[in-house]
């Protein structure tokens, strides 16, 4: 540490090397005057501030996210399962042998899907 102040910059040999680039950093800032030092802690602190804003917001964005897709994919499930107890309740009165029309007007089935359910069902 005590030679590095005969470097202006890193030489190349270093360059890829973590523990040396951190080493220089150290170096010029201990080489700061008091007032250089006080701009580069207030730099370093907005600099850091800000990434953890960011990071703040992406979390929440990606917990927003979830959430939406979470409750989406619960109403689909509850809307596939009103659309089954339809289809459930039109077959249980196709099997009492009741009317076709009865059948769409009571579960909200088009015609074609209660006809298609008779001829499953055989009738």
């Amino acid at each position: 540490m005590k030679k590095l102040d005969n470097f202006e910059d890193i030489p190349e040999i270093f360059k890829d090397e973590v523990v040396f680039k951190k080493a220089f950093e150290i170096a010029e800032v201990a080489g700061f005057t008091p007032r250089e030092r006080r701009y580069y802690e207030q730099s370093l602190k907005r600099s850091r501030d800000s990434y953890a804003v960011v990071k703040y917001a992406r979390e929440e964005g990606r917990e927003e996210g979830r959430e939406e897709g979470r409750e989406e994919g619960r109403e689909e499930g509850r809307e596939e399962g009103r659309e089954e107890r339809k289809f459930k309740i039109a077959r249980t009165m196709l099997k009492d042998k009741m009317d076709p029309g009865l059948v769409v007007k009571y579960t909200g089935l088009a015609e074609k899907e209660v006809a298609k359910l008779k001829d499953d069902l055989g009738h």
